[in-house]
């Protein structure tokens, strides 16, 4: 039995492996050269991409800056509007009471040297005559071209 499978060779088998063995080894060259542009090229893109990410981070950073320096300017303008307010209603308040009557009189009295009026300097004036009312009519523009035309013919 041994010989027998000993006599079955499978000889394409056996001719395909040396003609394998027999082939030629082919090795690229050009690999390590594209290797190296493809890592030169990686780099490259690496950076690229380092430096439009700085970029976008600079440019969010400015942003969120110059939104600060808004909202401070805000603030501090609205802080100075409600001090301009209180002092416009401190002013309003010092008018009413420099116009008030008892301010008027007062003045009048001590820096005028002004006295409230007696009955006894009072006097009534009265008119002997009716109080009448004269209505002047004055010509029209065409009346005074009428009187200009008569006044020539006269």
């Amino acid at each position: 039995m041994t010989q027998k499978n000993n006599l079955a060779y499978d000889y394409k088998r056996l001719a395909r492996r040396e003609e394998a063995e027999k082939q030629p080894q082919i090795h690229e060259v050009r690999t390590k050269r594209r290797a190296a542009k493809k890592e030169k090229l990686s780099v490259a893109r690496c950076v690229a991409v380092m430096v439009v990410v700085v970029l976008m981070l600079s440019a969010l950073l400015y942003a969120r800056v110059v939104q600060i320096e808004v909202a401070n300017e805000y603030n501090q303008t609205t802080s100075t509007l409600s001090a301009l307010k209180g002092e416009n209603s401190t002013l309003l308040k010092q008018l009413e009471d420099k116009l008030s009557i008892s301010s008027v009189e007062e003045i009048a009295r001590d820096t005028l040297g002004m006295e409230k009026v007696d009955s006894h300097q009072i006097q009534y004036i009265t008119f002997e005559t009716e109080d009448t009312v004269e209505v002047v009519k004055e010509p029209g523009f065409f009346e005074r071209i009428g009187n200009f035309f008569a006044g020539l013919f006269s």
